[in-house]
């Protein structure tokens, strides 16, 4: 399998503008903006990995797998799974705040 990568820069301006509302299941520490970036790749990766053929995609699950070390300020790592009609799929999502925000998604 073809590993692939997003990643999405956001603007302070836009961050501050734009604020969806979201809240994915589990422990994510991601604002619902933030959720919502990850979430747009996520679901481009899962109609990727199956030419689009299941329409009941959701994420199931969000786990910390690599906390920051300062809220606000450090990076970290999050964990999503995807129930893909009944096959579950597995994202690897990095946050990293400073000094733009930046959202990066990769097939775990």
């Amino acid at each position: 399998m073809v590993s692939q990568t997003v990643a999405v820069a956001l603007s302070i301006a836009t961050f501050a503008v734009g604020c969806a509302t979201m809240k994915l299941p589990g422990q994510s520490i991601a604002n619902s903006f933030l959720q919502s970036e990850a979430f747009d790749s996520v679901m481009y990766f899962e109609g990727v990995a199956d030419n689009n053929v299941c329409k009941q995609r959701k994420v199931i699950n969000t786990e910390i797998v690599d906390p920051p070390k300062n809220p606000g300020k450090d990076p970290w790592e999050e964990k999503w799974t995807v129930d893909r009609c009944g096959n579950m799929a597995y994202y690897r999502v990095w946050f990293k705040p400073k000094p733009k925000y930046l959202v990066i998604v990769s097939v775990w």
